[in-house]
């Protein structure tokens, strides 16, 4: 897997095609006119941003809180059956 140091340096363009391969799609959510999905990739999360024809990846410093990352995307997470019961 690559390193997300060396990720950061990537071209935007890059960094989306190595997240659709290698990241892991937790959920998305809107925001305006955004749709914005949250991945997972080197034990960091990275967001990309995309309107339109346009995307933007967005990464998180390193101090940021997990919880504080997730929180707006948990009203649109499914959970299994078998977690609700």
């Amino acid at each position: 897997m690559l390193e997300y140091s060396i990720f950061r340096k990537l071209p935007p363009w890059l960094q989306a095609q190595e997240l659709a391969q290698k990241g892991a799609y937790l959920a998305n959510r809107q925001h305006k006119d955004w749709t914005v999905q949250l991945f997972y990739i080197d034990q960091r999360f990275v967001e990309v941003w995309n309107r339109g024809p346009l995307q933007v990846v967005s990464t998180f410093y390193e101090p940021a809180n997990a919880l504080h990352v997730v929180e707006p995307y948990l009203g649109g997470l499914e959970m299994p059956e078998w977690f609700t019961q």
